[in-house]
């Protein structure tokens, strides 16, 4: 196993500005794959689908659902004491009471769904793999972290396949440099080709100061997102909780509104984490472009 001590971290400041921006990016990078780490998790569907939150929402959902439905049955018990109201609106609220019963029933499984289809675009890299390709095999959830960071400081650090280190240490292959640091994490092991990276020789490109700028700028969205994102798992469960008194205030044409406006805001709220991966990865994009 390739060790911190194999990679004689100590040396590194024998390299001069190539030594310390290397070691300064290892530790950057490493921030960065904890940070998405928690990013991932707060983004997976377990965070809000733990049995407690499933008991409170199916008590708070039947007594929604009780609540509005004494306010539709009062609703239309004025509207047929009016017949004006009942034969102007009698086949659009028989309309909307069909479709009502049928969101309340498919709209658990909406949130189920929709959940499962956020995790696998976040655990395949989907936005990640439109921006820059695809880089391999898809790592398990626990991994994701490490690839991710090591895939945007190969944006910045360029070593090709078959380059070996003045040791002897293959950079890429099953014991080597990358898939230690897949595996462990442990990205004090790119100090390992300080040589070869200080040479520049046999394709090996790096771009000390960007890396640790673009690195530093990820770990400040990263640390701003994963807030963000706490607060948008609340934000989802308390739409799903409150779904039902939408979705009965739909049978009712004047009261429509309140449900266009939970759609809206629910949604709105659901792609925030594809915004906030496009916008992360778009800026890694564009300092790939410029530089």
């Amino acid at each position: 196993m390739i060790t911190l001590i194999d990679a004689k971290i100590f040396n590194v400041f024998d390299f001069g500005l190539t030594g310390v921006f290397l070691f300064i990016d290892s530790i950057v990078y490493w921030v960065i794959a904890q940070l998405f780490n928690s990013f991932t998790f707060l983004a997976s569907e377990e965070l809000i689908q733990q049995h407690l939150y499933k008991e409170i929402a199916d008590r708070v959902e039947v007594v929604i659902g009780v609540v509005m439905l004494f306010f539709v049955a009062s609703a239309l018990l004025k509207a047929i004491v009016d017949p004006d109201n009942i034969n102007k609106g009698a086949g659009k609220i028989v309309k909307n009471c069909i479709i009502s019963i049928v969101l309340l029933g498919i709209v658990p499984v909406i949130f189920d769904y929709a959940f499962k289809l956020q995790n696998l675009i976040i655990s395949e890299h989907v936005i990640e793999k439109l921006l820059f390709g695809s880089k391999g095999d898809t790592p398990s959830v626990d991994k994701i972290g490490y690839e991710t960071a090591l895939n945007i400081l190969e944006v910045f650090l360029v070593i090709p396949e078959g380059t070996q280190s003045k040791d002897g240490v293959n950079w890429s292959g099953e014991n080597g440099i990358r898939e230690a640091i897949m595996r462990n994490g442990s990205f004090t092991d790119i100090t390992i080709m300080i040589e070869e990276v200080k040479e520049g020789e046999n394709g090996v490109k790096y771009t000390p100061l960007v890396a640790t700028a673009c690195g530093l700028f990820l770990i400040y969205v990263l640390i701003s997102f994963c807030i963000d994102l706490g607060i948008r798992v609340a934000k989802l469960a308390f739409y799903q909780i409150i779904a039902p008194i939408p979705i009965l205030m739909f049978i009712i044409p004047e009261k429509k509104s309140v449900f266009d406006n939970w759609i809206k805001a629910t949604i709105a709220t659901y792609m925030e984490v594809f915004i906030r991966l496009f916008v992360m990865f778009g800026v890694v994009f564009l300092a790939q472009a410029i530089f």
